[in-house]
């Protein structure tokens, strides 16, 4: 029986860790924030309002927070495209994989989602394009994204793989019951995924294609 995929988008289908960080610095920078690049990456796999939040360390000041958010997604707009590319393999392999139900579940707000992954010429790719939607569903590591795509597509959980890049990835799969595949080329480390326990670990995306082999 074919599996059902359903992918992160940021850092496992594009490779957007630069726009992100650009974007959120000139959001800061307009509040007279100084932050590192690192302190950045750092936060990235969480939704907008959470990580900016942890760059604000001590500052407990909601409208700052919600400007500076408003700021981001101003930048956002133009610095997405600019500063972002498609991973290696990545087309080549879902171009193989058009035979398997396929999704995406991204803590981006979902109204943001489908001009990105249109724009990237992603869409076509994929049968369920799903976003954060605030008091709806929950962004990851909340396992709501995973479990409505599955819905949607009439899949189960057992026979369900997701592929994403962060901790929250893992375990927002592990609430959800599916396996994860862990890849190391996006914003976090071999070393920091393997705590987290992921059932498989890959280097490239086309790798991918070996591990829905065995589901076939």
């Amino acid at each position: 029986m074919l599996p059902l995929l359903i992918f992160d988008l940021d850092g496992t289908l594009l490779d957007s860790e630069r726009g992100i960080v650009v974007s959120a610095q000139r959001a800061l920078r307009d509040f007279s924030i100084i932050r590192s690049d690192h302190e950045v990456r750092e936060q990235i796999g969480l939704e907008l309002e959470p990580l900016i939040n942890q760059l604000l360390h001590s500052l407990d000041e909601k409208r700052l927070l919600q400007s500076i958010c408003e700021h981001f997604r101003e930048y956002y707009r133009i610095d997405v495209f600019e500063h972002t590319k498609i991973y290696p393999g990545v087309v080549e392999t879902l171009q193989a994989l058009s035979h398997v139900k396929k999704g995406i579940a991204t803590n981006k707000r979902h109204p943001t989602v489908h001009p990105v992954t249109d724009y990237f010429n992603l869409s076509q790719y994929f049968d369920h394009i799903q976003g954060y939607v605030p008091g709806e569903i929950e962004a990851k590591p909340a396992p709501d994204m995973i479990l409505h795509i599955i819905k949607q597509l009439g899949g189960n959980a057992k026979n369900t793989i997701f592929i994403g890049d962060t901790d929250k990835d893992i375990t927002a799969s592990r609430a959800a019951g599916v396996k994860i595949v862990a890849v190391t080329y996006g914003i976090y480390s071999r070393e920091v995924l393997l705590k987290s326990s992921p059932d498989y670990l890959i280097d490239s995306f086309p790798e991918l294609l070996k591990i829905v082999e065995k589901f076939s």
